[in-house]
This record gives structure tokens, C-alpha cells and sequence, in this order.
């Protein structure tokens, strides 16, 4: 909980013969008579302590949507739960303003709304990118009416305004659906990444667990008494809703950690610096220990573990290389994948193996309608039932 800020303090200006207080650098004068001072004074305090002591926000009917994204942008940073998409929600706040930042906000309603939508729809976003664009400029004017920085129903007019549905959506696209991905595709896959990102694919492939979960596990996160080694990742993809996350390691996920272990210890398991070593493990030639320093290095330094979003530029050059060497070789490329398509063949293995409520959770889905999303349907029981009854 924040400190309350401290009220400034009353006082008499002998220049100008006037009682005074000073606000967020601005000078407020309250007349000669004391007690009306004191008065003013009280009821200047009660609204700054009801703003949670900001300055006053321009008028309702002056207030632009520039203004308003200025309030709210750093009120959002504050509330916005961890492993949510903020950089993409404030590049979707940024484009709404260099489009409408200069207009009124209480001149926003649901014609500009859907004037602004339309220009969207250019041919390249999918409906739903769309759609979820359009509901985070709707938070934004339910924000400012929960402020008091704009009538009620200026937020009340904009959810007028409905989503776009499927079919009936013109200058956009429907994504096609996330497969799961062969295990023959990542094995051709795995020589082509640094020693670090193979043990992780494959920990990644026998678990299920997504890609963030694992990025910065150490040998002592790990709960290795029982015969199913367990791990539960402090941040995930729903912790700021109170969810607990369990990611179990079974004997094929336990060799590669055993492996990872001998080399790190108790330190990351899949650290950047082991791909620098092992690059230069690879190397013919090395520097000589009086040679000069390389002037052109930018001082950037490793972190202790990978970013989700260079893990996944690791992989897409990966797969070139391996299509490139395929190529060569007179082979046919493989298609491109990637790493949350392996959390989509778990479900599927373990759902064909063991049913649907096991693969909820195996994944640590709350719901089994979740699951259904990513675990495939067995074609194979459909055909035996259709042979049997059909």
C-alpha cells in the first residue's frame, strides 16, 4: 500500500496580503479572512485526496484522448497483471493516438469507434487481433469514467459497439488453427540449436510445460523425492489470478535435467553463456591471450537465462538451417512449427492415452473446454466406433 502523501500546509503571503498554499508547483490564494481561508483551504484538501492526490484533470468537455492516454499509460503499467501483452496493448494505444490523440474524448463515440475499426481492416490483421484492439481502447474510456474524467456514458455508448463475427468480417482473416507438431519435425530441428535450447525442446516436448515456465529453472526449484520430479514456477501465465502452476518431469524429461545439471549445477539449467561456450568450443581459431581488445563490442552483457522472444528467433534460424541442409541434400523442407506447438502434441498424447481430464491436467487447465483447444481429436477411436456401430 502506497504512503499518503503529506497535504501542504496553509500560510499568509505578507507581498501580496493574501493566505496561500502550494499544490504540485502552483500557488493557490484563498482572500484576507482567515476562516473563509481556512475553509477553501479543507475543500481544496477533501478533492486533491479524492483525485489520490493528482492535480485536477482538464474539463469533461476539453479533456483530449492524447490527455487521456497521458493519465492513463502509467495507471495501466501499475495494474497490468505480469505475462500479460503490455508492450503490444501500449503499441495498440500509441497507434489509436497518432489516429484520434488531438480529438476530444467526449467526441469519441460509437460512430468513431467504428470508423476507426474500419480502418483497420486493411487485409492484414485477423478478426480477433482486431476485436481485442478494439476492446482495449473500450478499458481505456471505462477507466476514465471510473476517474470521474468523463460522463458515464461515454464508456456506456462505446460497448454499443459489438465484435466483429466470424463471416462477416470484411478486411480481415481467420488464423488457422495451432497443430500439433511431429516429433520427426523437431528431431531434425534439434541438431541445428545451441546446446542449451536442445535440452530445453526436449524438456519442453516431454512435459507440455510452456516455453516462459522453464526458461529460468535451477537444479533446486526442482522436487526430486518422489519418482516424478515437480516444479512450481512462481510467475506464469495465470498467477496474477491466484492459479498455482505444477509442471511434473517424468523419466525422459529427467535425463536431459540430470544432463543439464552436470554441467550447471545449481545454477540455470539453460544459460546463453553455454551456447557462447559451446560455440567457441567449435571454433578453429581462438584469440591470443596479447591480443588487443575488440574496440567494436557494445558492453551488452548475458543474462542468466533466455527471453521467450529470442528463444523463438533461436528456433525459426534453426529450422532455415535445417531446410537449407535438407535442401543439400535433395530432401524436402520440413514446415515451419513452433515451441507452443509441442504443448499442442502433449495435449494430444495425452489425451489419446489417457482421456481428456488427464490432459487438463497434465496442462493445468482449470477448465476441460480449455483443453479441448489443444489436445486433437483420436480420429483412430472415431474410425473403431464408426467400424463397430456405424
Amino acid at each position: 500500500m502506497n504512503t499518503p502523501k503529506r497535504p501542504p500546509k496553509i500560510a499568509y503571503h505578507r507581498g501580496v496580503g493574501q493566505y496561500f498554499y502550494r499544490l504540485d508547483g502552483k500557488f493557490f490564494y484563498l482572500g484576507t479572512d482567515r476562516q473563509e481561508a481556512e475553509r477553501c483551504y479543507r475543500r481544496d484538501i477533501a478533492r486533491w485526496y479524492a483525485r489520490d492526490c493528482r492535480p485536477p484533470a482538464p474539463p469533461q468537455d476539453e479533456i483530449t484522448i492524447t490527455e487521456l492516454l497521458a493519465l492513463y499509460v502509467p495507471a495501466f503499467k501499475r495494474e497490468c497483471p505480469k505475462g500479460t501483452h503490455m508492450s503490444t496493448v501500449l503499441y495498440w494505444l500509441g497507434e489509436f493516438e497518432r489516429s484520434l490523440g488531438g480529438l476530444p474524448a467526449i467526441e469519441f463515440g460509437p460512430l468513431a469507434l467504428r470508423r476507426y475499426r474500419e480502418s483497420l481492416c486493411d487485409g492484414t490483421p485477423a478478426r480477433r487481433s482486431v476485436n481485442r484492439r478494439i476492446q482495449v481502447i473500450k478499458n481505456l474510456f471505462q477507466w476514465a469514467v471510473m476517474e470521474e474524467l468523463l460522463p458515464g456514458g461515454a464508456w456506456e455508448a462505446l460497448r454499443a459497439v459489438k465484435g466483429l463475427r466470424r463471416g462477416k468480417a470484411p478486411g480481415t482473416y481467420e488464423p488457422e488453427p495451432v497443430r500439433p507438431v511431429l516429433w520427426e519435425h523437431v528431431a531434425e530441428t534439434l541438431p541445428h540449436l545451441p546446446r542449451p535450447l536442445r535440452d530445453l525442446v526436449e524438456v519442453l516436448w516431454h512435459t507440455g510445460a510452456r516455453c516462459g515456465e522453464l526458461l529460468a529453472l535451477k537444479a533446486g526449484d526442482l522436487d526430486r523425492s518422489g519418482p516424478v520430479w515437480t516444479y512450481s514456477p512462481q510467475e506464469h501465465k495465470t498467477s496474477a489470478w491466484g492459479h498455482t502452476r505444477v509442471v511434473c518431469f517424468g523419466p525422459e524429461a529427467q535425463a536431459v535435467l540430470r544432463r543439464a545439471m552436470m554441467r550447471h549445477g545449481m545454477g540455470c539449467l539453460f544459460p546463453p553463456s553455454d551456447a557462447i561456450k559451446e560455440w567457441a568450443e567449435g571454433c578453429r581459431t581462438h584469440r591470443r591471450p596479447d591480443q588487443k581488445p575488440n574496440t567494436n563490442e557494445s558492453g551488452r552483457t548475458l543474462g542468466d537465462h533466455y527471453r521467450t522472444d529470442t528463444v523463438g528467433v533461436a528456433l525459426r534460424r534453426a529450422i532455415q538451417r535445417c531446410n537449407e541442409d535438407r535442401a543439400g541434400r535433395g530432401l524436402a523442407p520440413i514446415p515451419a512449427w513452433h515451441l507452443h506447438q509441442m504443448r499442442h502434441s502433449y495435449a494430444t498424447r495425452a489425451r489419446q492415452q489417457f482421456g481428456i481430464e488427464a490432459a487438463r491436467a497434465a496442462l493445468g487447465h482449470k477448465d476441460a473446454g480449455i483443453t479441448l483447444t489443444y489436445a486433437e481429436m483420436d480420429k483412430n477411436l472415431a474410425a473403431t466406433v464408426a467400424a463397430t456401430i456405424g
